[in-house]
């Protein structure tokens, strides 16, 4: 949900709700389209910042992605399995 605020102040309209096991992060705006559409790296960068900030303690993963023709970018965030 931290997550979710963080990316709500800058301009992403993002949410989160529950999936299961997991957590959906949902951005329904992309403030940064444009230039992420001429530079795929931005995406990636995303990607890996959204993991640095979960760590060890869960897996993201994009499921949907705006740059690809899906309406939005989401993330699924799952916890790593307790062994």
């Amino acid at each position: 949900r931290a997550l979710a605020q963080i990316r709500e102040v800058a301009g992403y309209m993002a949410s989160v709700e529950p999936d299961g096991d997991a957590w959906l992060l949902i951005e329904s705006h992309c403030p940064i389209c444009v230039a992420a559409q001429q530079c795929q790296g931005f995406c990636r960068s995303e990607l890996q910042v959204f993991q640095a900030a979960i760590g060890e303690l869960g897996q993201v993963q994009r499921v949907e992605h705006l740059i690809t023709g899906d309406r939005r970018c989401v993330y699924r965030i799952r916890a790593t399995p307790v062994s």
